[in-house]
């Protein structure tokens, strides 16, 4: 009994196999979905020129606002996803 029923099982899986691959008629192409372009730039770095506290001060405002560039873009590069999917 044991047999039989094992059988039928295999004859069945094959068969919703057989039927799951049958379904597909057309295969299924998809598209690589690229971010743009901006949001894929490099931020440049800003550079220390100079040796006193101004210069110092000078440098630390510009890597705030690189960062604050490059967070910018990664947020939007978020909102671009989400619009996507």
């Amino acid at each position: 009994m044991k047999v039989t029923r094992k059988l039928a099982l295999g004859e069945m899986v094959g068969f919703l196999i057989l039927f799951t691959v049958s379904c597909a008629s057309r295969p299924v192409i998809s598209t690589p979905c690229y971010p743009p372009f901006v949001y894929l730039q490099t931020v440049p770095e800003p550079q220390l020129t100079g040796r006193t506290n101004a210069d110092l001060a000078i440098y630390t405002v510009e890597l705030l606002a690189a960062l604050r560039l490059a967070n910018s873009d990664k947020v939007a590069l978020k909102a671009w996803a989400d619009s996507q999917y």
